[in-house]
């Protein structure tokens, strides 16, 4: 049985009041933001987190949804919408703010936030960042730890074949392919888990568990 946990953050900072033009650009935006989570990670001694093409391309995509609502909020399907890569465990943080640097001191100033910039086990990170006509930035980070790989599945011989069509176990045919795994996800449970000013932080928790059948 292999447990898969995801634990997901929001963070929320005001909007800008009027309209504004953006003056950089979504993509510098999101190259800061990772080169801000990796400093973090070097002063920790840690090794920088590698970028994902899947993992950034799943950010992006989610703060354009979230820029379209006009809310932050997280993906609760993060885990099942990655298909390129495996992946054992993957975590997210988002966020709405007027800019960059407001947000990313706001993640830095939040345990559960920078826990996921200082994670051991996480090898790499994407980021997307949508920046709306009023100026309001929405960031999502995604992170993920890559799965080992798995050892090549040995293909039988021709003779082993034949053998296998005509030898039944109990009904099934002997060397056939193993039980599907299923995926049981548990709603999240929402909690307040500080409050002051400018920032509100709230942690979800969503537990995914990978059980054989």
């Amino acid at each position: 049985m292999v447990t898969v946990v995801v634990s997901i953050v929001t963070i929320l900072l005001p909007l800008p009041a009027q309209a504004s033009t953006p003056t950089t650009a979504p993509s510098a935006i999101a190259a800061a933001l990772v080169g801000d989570i990796n400093a973090v990670r070097t002063r920790h001694g840690l090794t920088p987190y590698a970028i994902s093409p899947e993992l950034t391309a799943l950010a992006q995509s989610w703060s354009r949804h979230q820029a379209a609502r006009g809310d932050v909020f997280h993906n609760l399907d993060m885990y099942a919408s990655l298909s390129g890569r495996d992946w054992s465990r993957v975590n997210e943080n988002v966020g709405v703010g007027s800019t960059e640097a407001d947000i990313e001191a706001a993640f830095e100033a939040s345990p559960d936030h920078v826990a996921n910039y200082v994670n051991t086990d996480y090898t790499h990170v994407g980021v997307g960042v949508v920046v709306t006509e009023t100026g309001a930035i929405y960031v999502t980070e995604d992170f993920g730890q890559a799965a080992p790989a798995r050892r090549p599945t040995a293909v039988p011989s021709a003779k082993s074949r034949v053998a296998d069509r005509s030898t039944r176990v109990d009904g099934a045919l002997a060397g056939a392919a193993p039980p599907v795994r299923t995926i049981a996800i548990q709603r999240p449970t929402r909690l307040s888990v500080g409050q002051s000013g400018r920032v509100r932080l709230v942690l979800e928790q969503l537990r995914a568990l990978d059980n054989d059948r």
